[in-house]
């Protein structure tokens, strides 16, 4: 009963302090992991993957690839080094979920039997959401090391970038969806007397911190990328007078 007590009399300030805590911990992880994406190349590794504007304007099929009504596309190893800096950015963003995932499934069930009143129902949801997230980054885990980063083109690049970017977005908002849940179930709680609801609330007030650092982290990563690799993207008129596409920027 007193345990109850006081999980409930210095409830919210335990709430934000691990909110506050978690997410600047996992922006600094996703940060540090993510940043060999974002480094860049060297000069002369630049100069051999993507040679000068003048040899870049012959239609050579050695030197880019083409699809239907697109003028130029990168050459394959420049879309081979976009590809598979995506798929590690997304390798090592489910490696950090699933580490998530397994140290609150650990702490979540050893807290779940050894404590009572809210705190008890606290570890049961943490553990509860993380199986979840768990079989998630499983399966993008595997995908991301699966997929072959030589087997798409340049529209096909396009394509998986922003398709990666819009299921990111979509997260960003259910993030904050959960984070609200949580608000709304704690205060119903503590006005009702509620150890369920007291205890899933902060769960799932942290687990949607840590999600919306997450999958912000990885958006913004994302949009750079897909950033960088449209500069080069230009639209011009082709002999036909229709809209035609052209690639002509260093990667």
């Amino acid at each position: 009963m007193r345990e109850a007590t006081m999980w409930r009399a210095g409830g919210i300030v335990r709430g934000v302090m691990w909110a506050g805590a978690l997410t600047a911990a996992t922006f600094c992880a996703v940060a540090a992991l993510s940043r060999p994406a974002l480094a860049a190349e060297p000069a002369d590794a630049r100069a051999e993957a993507d040679p000068s504007p003048e040899s870049r304007a012959l239609p050579t099929s050695a030197a880019a690839q083409t699809s239907p009504g697109i003028t130029r596309w990168p050459s394959p190893a420049e879309l081979r080094r976009v590809n598979q800096a995506r798929l590690d950015r997304q390798a090592r963003g489910m490696g950090v979920l699933l580490g998530w995932s397994a140290l609150n499934i650990g702490v979540g069930t050893a807290g779940y039997l050894m404590t009572d009143g809210p705190q008890r129902y606290f570890h049961q949801m943490n553990a509860a959401w993380n199986v979840v997230n768990a079989l998630i980054a499983g399966f993008g885990l595997r995908g991301a090391l699966r997929d072959d980063a030589a087997s798409f083109d340049g529209l096909e690049t396009l394509e998986e970038g922003r398709s990666f970017e819009r299921i990111l977005a979509i997260n960003i908002g259910l993030n904050v969806a959960y984070m609200a849940s949580g608000a709304f179930m704690w205060e119903r709680g503590l006005r009702r007397d509620d150890d369920r609801l007291q205890g899933y609330g902060p769960s799932l007030l942290v687990q949607g911190a840590f999600l919306l650092v997450f999958d912000s982290t990885l958006f913004t990563l994302q949009r750079r990328a897909s950033a960088r690799y449209l500069e080069g993207v230009q639209v011009g008129m082709g002999p036909d007078g229709g809209l035609q596409l052209g690639y002509g920027a260093n990667f």
